[in-house]
């Protein structure tokens, strides 16, 4: 009884995993391409400044970049 707990709790898991996993994938192809970040030193102000929601730097095949998240209004 314990391990079908313990085996529906982890199932369970993966699957609230696999569904982060997946939102943050479609949060980043929406995501705007700014440049790289050392063009940016303030990403979020430079985002906000160009009519973005927010901004932030992440690291991308091997570059530091700048995405900014578009307004949905």
């Amino acid at each position: 009884m314990a391990a079908t707990k313990r085996s529906v709790l982890l199932i369970g898991l993966f699957y609230l995993a696999l569904l982060i996993v997946i939102s943050g994938t479609e949060a980043i192809k929406k995501a705007i391409n700014l440049g790289r970040c050392s063009n940016f030193p303030d990403c979020n102000a430079a985002c906000i400044q160009a009519n973005y929601k927010s901004g932030g730097c992440l690291f991308v095949e091997g570059v530091n970049t700048c995405f900014c998240e578009p307004n949905f209004n």
